[in-house]
């Protein structure tokens, strides 16, 4: 049974009186620069830049949880976040004031065209590394307590 003639017709006798306030368009969306002080790996006089299970980072002195993010199905995922992060920090693509799309559109290019290893920090020796998808590797950016974002 099709009801929509008289959902319209309910909705037309009720009406909101809501005032559009964003106007016609949404309007244009503006890119999220990181700061270079977003990543630092520094804890005391060592670099930390780890998984720990499947659902934590340690960068640095912070904890990275992505708890919240369901897509993320093995620790090995995890890893690899982390190695990005740190990747990202040591070559200093903060520092180019890069978009967060941008910085995740080289990340992925490099997965495609180099492999994983080639953002481990031993690359003899990556370790148990899984590739995330780019939308997680941006819901731990999200997630980062010290990501500042350029105005």
């Amino acid at each position: 049974m099709d009801v929509t003639e008289q959902a319209k017709e309910i909705a037309k006798r009720f009406s909101t009186q809501r005032v559009r306030e964003g106007g016609e368009t949404f309007g244009k969306l503006q890119g999220r620069i990181p700061l270079p002080q977003s990543l630092n790996c520094r804890k005391g006089k060592k670099e930390k830049a780890a998984a720990k299970g499947k659902y934590e980072i340690l960068y640095g002195n912070e904890i990275i949880s992505l708890q919240a993010v369901e897509q993320i199905v093995h620790p090995s995922q995890t890893a690899m976040i982390a190695e990005i992060f740190y990747w990202i920090e040591k070559n200093g693509l903060l520092k180019k004031r890069m978009t967060v799309s941008e910085l995740l559109l080289i990340v992925e290019r490099k997965m495609n065209e180099e492999g994983l290893a080639s953002f481990a920090s031993y690359p003899k020796n990556p370790g148990e590394l899984a590739r995330p998808r780019t939308l997680e590797i941006a819901a731990a950016f999200n997630r980062l307590r010290t990501l500042e974002i350029h105005c």
